[in-house]
């Protein structure tokens, strides 16, 4: 059979027996509620299930490539949307990847594929607030961002045997939060520039006298540019989320000096000005089984991006603008790229 579930569904041959079939049926539909699920063991030719229900098949590449693209699809959703990228089987780990402040899951593009390539199984949740229109993110607290932390980990666990719990930025610091409060289920952990404190010394002397809450009322929006647009990410940062972020980092630091006995993997770089570079030697000192990958010359925002596949705008001759804020070129991207997936797989002996 070209793909094992497509098969069952179709209601063809399987050789099992039908309870195992029912089993299998009934992991895809859950799997599917409310993520974009990618199965097959071909990249190029996956298929595909939103809501237990069966679309059609694709390359992932169509999708999340150098020209990404929301009209050329059999998926209705936008490229914000959380999604599965999966073989055929239960995996030996399944990574979990979660994103940076107003960014989304398709920050996560990448990575899936990379260790997805690496013959594992990739969840790449999408928080709360994000990824859906610029009013929920004003509504959003620490936990809501921790509950999402927690699902993601108990769909996972259909998925594959052992968790890897891994982020860039929020999502770095959202993997520590989650190892500091509650280290069962998690295998290992890859903290991408954890943004557990923030360089920032405006935001940080606004948070000390209780200012950035009120402020995020009169400017919901900190950045130059003009546009709210949520397409692949919210180009401005949201200053209610900046404050939840802070709030989070301080959550996290009060819990250290807490051995961690997790394997991980921490990711920093010398040119990242947005995370406070200060309290990362103690978290690694609490992390008694870590790498500490220091990277040269990459800017916080690219890496998580591989820069072979760059995403470049789709236009079509129907639409005005593209579907996607684009990354225009390849310092979006990290350079170092091969030296962060080479870590990962080494954390979990993939090698």
């Amino acid at each position: 059979m070209k793909h094992l579930v497509l098969g069952l569904l179709m209601a063809t041959t399987f050789s099992g027996s039908l309870a195992a079939a029912d089993a299998l049926i009934g992991r895809v539909s859950a799997l599917s509620q409310g993520y974009t699920t990618y199965i097959g063991e071909d990249i190029n030719n996956l298929s595909i299930f939103q809501d237990g229900q069966f679309l059609g098949e694709e390359s992932f590449e169509n999708r999340y490539g150098t020209h990404p693209t929301v009209t050329n699809t059999v998926v209705s959703q936008p490229l914000t949307e959380p999604f599965i990228l999966a073989h055929n089987n239960p995996t030996p780990f399944v990574f979990i990847y979660l994103h940076g402040i107003t960014d989304s899951a398709f920050q996560g593009k990448d990575l899936a594929r990379s260790l997805y390539n690496s013959g594992q199984n990739v969840l790449v949740t999408r928080l709360s607030g994000h990824g859906v229109d610029v009013v929920n993110i004003n509504q959003i607290k620490v936990a809501d961002w921790q509950n999402d932390v927690d699902k993601a980990i108990e769909r996972a666990k259909l998925l594959g045997q052992k968790v890897v719990l891994m982020g860039l930025s929020t999502g770095g610091a959202l993997t520590i939060d989650r190892a500091y409060r509650a280290p069962q289920d998690v295998a290992a952990l890859v903290a991408i520039a954890p943004a557990i404190g923030i360089a920032d010394r405006l935001l940080n002397l606004l948070e000390k006298v209780d200012l950035v809450q009120p402020l995020s009322h009169v400017l919901p929006y900190v950045g130059t540019t003009k546009t709210d647009e949520v397409e692949v990410r919210q180009v401005r940062k949201n200053t209610h989320a900046l404050h939840v972020l802070y709030e989070l980092g301080k959550s996290v630091q009060a819990r250290m000096n807490q051995p961690i006995g997790i394997p991980a993997v921490v990711v920093t770089s010398d040119a990242d000005v947005a995370i406070d570079m200060s309290v990362i030697p103690k978290l690694v000192s609490d992390l008694t089984h870590s790498q500490w990958l220091k990277l040269h010359g990459q800017e916080h925002g690219s890496l998580a991006f591989d820069p072979k596949y760059v995403a470049y705008p789709f236009y079509s001759e129907a639409e005005a603008q593209p579907p996607i804020l684009p990354f225009g070129s390849l310092s979006d991207a990290n350079t170092q790229y091969d030296e962060v997936v080479k870590a990962i797989v080494n954390l979990v002996g993939l090698d």
